[in-house]
């Protein structure tokens, strides 16, 4: 058997639960990937905009384990600064975002030249 067709790639959201799709069907999914609102929480945190969103596309490339199908990430003056984490169901991505805005606010008592100085520093 086809490992990549051996589990759904496609996803929606019905309420807060992800439904798995059949990957041949990319026209509902998309009609429902356009409908959908996929933002589960976002906010600022000083200089910083924490943003968890659903995905709708599984990923989890090593396919063991549960599908991966939410993300969060930290972005400061619209580009990506120096976090994103992904997760697989909803509960799990607001307690992923509740975590990043605490690390959003500790950074952001941080002097903006010492971020950057640490994310040259470390290739981000």
């Amino acid at each position: 058997m086809d490992v990549l067709k051996a589990r759904p790639h496609l996803y929606r959201l019905d309420g807060q639960t992800p439904v798995a799709m059949e990957d041949d069907n990319l026209s509902e999914w998309g009609r429902s990937f356009e409908k959908g609102d996929r933002i589960v929480k976002r906010e600022y945190v000083g200089p910083y905009h924490v943003s968890t969103v659903f995905l709708a596309i599984d990923h989890n490339f090593a396919m063991e384990g549960p599908p991966i199908l939410f993300e969060t990430m930290i972005f400061s003056d619209g580009a990506a600064v120096d976090y994103q984490d992904r997760c697989s169901t909803w509960d799990e991505a607001l307690e992923m975002h509740r975590r990043r805005c605490r690390v959003g606010y500790r950074e952001s008592k941080i002097s903006i030249v010492s971020l950057h100085w640490r994310m040259s520093r470390y290739g981000v």
